[in-house]
């Protein structure tokens, strides 16, 4: 086809090769909420097969309209809840969510992992290990060896805060516990049930 148009477009209604006025190599055309492109291996038996899905729904309403990356490594057809989907919504939120139900989430460096989110929701960082005692969880930083910090780090003018709350609220339930830092004055304090001590 001529220049600045697709090369090749597939939509339902079938293959069309004599382009339109478009920059797109190729554009891929389906029914809201149905697979528009799939790229998996070709295994006879089912289950062996891997493979990556693209979905995209339509929707006036933002939050029903989004767009799906689906890595199923267990059939490559989305379905048995062993996959990976990274989604991207049009009220401009996105997620990535294993969802297999022992699955575990890694990002790394270098080749190696720096953090993991076990499928308890429990967060490592500088770890892979989150089999710790239930109340040091669900954060876990270090690798148990060599030293292991965290650092607050803030403006000259302002605090830097640790609160421990037991209610969802910006009222002394948020704050019923702190160790707070002024860098203005350079002093640290401490609070017990919502009190300065």
């Amino acid at each position: 086809s001529g220049a600045g148009s697709d090369i090749v477009k597939i939509s339902p209604t079938g293959i069309d090769v004599t382009g339109t006025a478009t920059m797109d190599g190729l554009t891929v055309e389906s029914a809201s909420g149905s697979n528009g492109a799939k790229f998996s291996t070709n295994d006879a038996t089912a289950a062996n097969n891997a493979g990556i899905l693209v979905y995209n729904y339509a929707s006036a309403t933002a939050t029903s309209r989004h767009s799906d990356l689906i890595f199923d490594p267990s059939g490559a057809n989305a379905a048995g809840g062993d996959y990976l989907v990274i989604s991207a919504k049009g009220d401009n939120s996105a997620s990535i969510i294993n969802y297999h139900a022992t699955s575990t989430l890694a990002l790394g460096t270098a080749g190696n992992e720096r953090l993991k989110i076990d499928s308890s929701g429990n967060v490592a960082i500088g770890t892979s290990s989150t089999g710790f005692n239930g109340q040091g969880l669900p954060l876990v930083v270090g690798s148990g060896s060599g030293n292991t910090g965290m650092t607050i780090f803030s403006g000259a003018d302002s605090y830097g805060t640790l609160q421990f709350a037991d209610a969802v609220t910006t009222g002394a339930a948020s704050y019923a516990g702190v160790v707070s830092y002024n860098h203005t004055s350079n002093f640290m304090y401490f609070s017990t049930a919502s009190a300065e001590r």
